[in-house]
């Protein structure tokens, strides 16, 4: 969440979905990347911009239903305009 891009805005509502499916925040490793932390999230200030870091790890179906929730609740968009470039 840079400033200026607007999108702090949405903080609030991305994490009540990644508590809605069980994800909470790891607050011992705040300020870290996490390695293996499935279910968890990490709060990260750097310079310019803060962060939450989460790892779903192999879990494609929780990744697929946060994104989902995030695209269709919190930003209000239509998942048909959604592209996806893996790798």
């Amino acid at each position: 969440m840079a400033k200026g891009n607007k999108l702090k805005r949405y903080a609030y509502p991305m994490l009540g979905v990644l508590n809605e499916l069980g994800i909470t925040r790891d607050f011992i490793n705040d300020g870290k990347w996490p390695k293996k932390l499935h279910h968890c999230y990490t709060y990260v200030k750097n310079k310019d911009y803060e962060e939450y870091v989460m790892s779903f790890g192999k879990d494609i179906e929780l990744a697929t239903k946060f994104t989902t929730l995030v695209m269709t609740e919190v930003f209000k968009g239509k998942l048909d305009k959604l592209k996806f470039k893996v790798g």
